[in-house]
């Protein structure tokens, strides 16, 4: 048996996910479906997959999964107004419905991107925001290092002038006997 991942996730594989779970959005199959699709491919459980899905992932694709949602539905009622066609022996007027399919869709892949664009300068700066404080987290830790390196030296300072004053006082005692 191969022995499974448990390494931090790569956006490749952040994108893998996404990409397969919104393609089985839109063919009607299940995020189950998805997940071990996906934990096969990256040699993760399919919990794993869930979690990082669900934990993660989803918010970014938020928009994305409602309009695989509306894909699905669409195709759906698609396949039911040409069954019924069908049933009626009359021709189906495939190329206009495929027209208003794509157009919708365009719309939507529009919106979509507008959207991650924006999320996509927001995260930069939360990225560019955190740096900053990794960075002031790191002077702060050297920092904390030089005082405990003081408060250490210190501590041996006093130390020895107490030893000092004990010895003076030894010192002084045996000076009035």
């Amino acid at each position: 048996m191969t022995a499974l991942r448990q390494d931090a996730w790569s956006e490749e594989e952040d994108l893998m996910l996404a990409e397969i779970v919104l393609k089985n959005i839109r063919e009607g199959r299940t995020q189950l479906q998805a997940f071990e699709e996906v934990g096969k491919k990256l040699e993760r459980t399919s919990a794993a997959c869930g979690f990082r899905w669900n934990a993660t992932i989803r918010k970014k694709y938020d928009e994305a999964v409602k309009i695989a949602k509306q894909q699905k539905k669409k195709q759906n009622t698609t396949e039911k107004k040409e069954t019924a066609r069908a049933d009626e022996s009359s021709p189906a007027p495939r190329e206009s419905a495929v027209e208003t399919e794509q157009s919708l869709r365009l719309e939507d892949v529009i919106t979509y991107l507008k959207k991650m664009e924006k999320d996509e300068k927001h995260s930069g700066s939360l990225q560019e925001a955190l740096a900053k404080e990794q960075e002031k987290s790191r002077a702060l830790a050297s920092d904390k290092e030089k005082l405990q390196q003081e408060l250490e030296r210190l501590r041996d300072d006093y130390k020895s002038f107490l030893s000092m004053l004990d010895k003076a006082r030894e010192w002084q005692g045996e000076k009035e006997s």
